[in-house]
């Protein structure tokens, strides 16, 4: 996924996957690695192509440093991406035989958990099965099942499902639901239901039980499971440098379309009264014009950035399809226009901080604008949801701060604001 490492702190990420920067990863024992790919943001076929590539890496480093493979397929909570095509593909990469496949989307701190079989989302108050929400209808990864099951089902999975019941997982059945898994063959889909953190460990120690008697499984989970797995606790807070006094202009990027991000693009906005600047999406999709277009935003944001901090946008006039593109390729090139902005600035000017809004975006942002193959996840901006990283810009170190398009309330982003920004004394707010 390509945020990927929220609810932790204090383990690597790397977005790249070369003998060496793995070998160096491996041999730090660290209780957990991330490997980002933004698989997400690419065409299925491109997305199971990075998936082989990185699995086979892994094999290659876990055999030559002794380790045994653990993969996790860090997905989306709200079930989108490219499933089972991302999965097959790193299993085939890793030359592993799954005979389970666990699917648990949980999100506790975002408020996505699982019972009944049923993925729920917590919005406004009230708790709301994900088919119902905004994200169910994304234009590439949209669904309508109401069940984990029938969804997994709906995708290639076989008929029969192994299901792990909130009632084993508070009685810590733990032989039981080890026995369970011992029983998983041919890639069975294997759905935990989940509520708290205790339910995943009482299965992660069943799933490990599984696994030392000779069962290969596979894991497809949102950032719960990721926390369970690597038995840490909860994530630092991290520091976002507010303590000095001086003025600290930062870069909002907004990349995401959810009506989530767009009220709190807003409330921001009232709030703290940012620079305002507009990536036009209908003349990013233009190649006779996005190249003027990309320079003229980007001299307008680096004056801009000398007075207070940038919000920078694509409008928000959603163009999801075309007769010459589908929606994927439509978001990869607006997102390389944004990519191709945020590099000029960062080329001419350092902010004191950068926030990625949208999960795609925060990835295309730290390898390609940034240039980031390794990074340490300094913790947590708000507990669990979204992650910092450390990260370097020339000679200048700043918190890099990973926003998802489909997490928090109206409030977050203004709140976030309210912890980079120290105050100015030029601009009354």
């Amino acid at each position: 996924d390509p945020t990927g490492c929220q609810s932790v702190s204090g383990v690597p990420l790397l977005t790249a996957w070369d003998n060496d920067t793995l070998t160096a990863a491996a041999r730090r024992r660290a209780p957990i690695t991330f490997v980002l790919t933004n698989s997400r943001s690419l065409p299925e076929g491109d997305a199971a192509d990075v998936n082989r590539e990185v699995g086979a890496a892994l094999a290659r480093v876990a055999d030559t440093e002794g380790l045994r493979l653990r993969l996790i397929s860090r997905s989306d909570s709200t079930l989108r991406g490219h499933f089972p095509a991302e999965v097959d593909a790193l299993v085939a990469g890793a030359g592993q035989d799954p005979d389970g496949i666990v699917i648990c989307p949980a999100f506790f701190e975002a408020g996505r958990f699982t019972a009944d079989g049923i993925p729920w989302v917590h919005r406004n108050g009230e708790l709301v099965p994900a088919r119902d929400t905004e994200f169910a209808a994304d234009a590439t990864f949209g669904f309508t099942e109401l069940t984990l099951a029938d969804w997994a089902r709906h995708r290639g999975a076989p008929d029969d499902v192994i299901d792990i019941g909130l009632d084993e997982l508070s009685s810590e059945d733990i032989d039981g639901i080890t026995s369970k898994l011992r029983g998983a063959a041919s890639g069975q889909a294997i759905i935990v239901n989940a509520t708290n953190y205790a339910h995943l460990s009482v299965f992660d120690t069943a799933a490990r039980r599984a696994e030392a008697d000779g069962s290969t499984l596979v894991y497809r989970t949102g950032p719960s499971y990721v926390r369970a797995a690597a038995d840490l606790g909860p994530p630092a807070i991290a520091d976002l440098g507010r303590s000095d006094a001086r003025a600290r202009h930062g870069l909002v990027v907004v990349g995401s379309h959810t009506d989530l991000t767009n009220a709190q693009v807003a409330q921001a906005l009232d709030t703290h009264s940012p620079h305002l600047v507009e990536l036009d999406v209908h003349e990013l999709l233009d190649p006779d014009r996005v190249g003027g277009h990309v320079a003229d935003t980007t001299a307008s944001a680096v004056e801009l950035l000398t007075s207070r901090s940038v919000l920078l946008r694509t409008s928000r006039n959603l163009v999801t399809a075309n007769d010459t593109r589908t929606p994927l390729e439509i978001s990869r090139t607006i997102a390389n226009a944004v990519t191709d902005t945020v590099r000029m600035i960062a080329a001419t000017t350092t902010p004191t901080w950068v926030i990625a809004k949208g999960g795609i975006t925060a990835h295309e942002l730290l390898t390609k604008a940034f240039n980031v193959r390794t990074a340490e996840v300094a913790g947590q901006a708000l507990p669990g949801i979204i992650p910092v990283l450390d990260i370097s810009i020339g000679n200048d170190r700043l918190p890099y701060v990973i926003f998802p398009g489909n997490v928090g309330d109206e409030t977050t982003l203004a709140r976030l604001l309210d912890r980079l920004e120290a105050p100015d004394p030029r601009h009354d707010r």
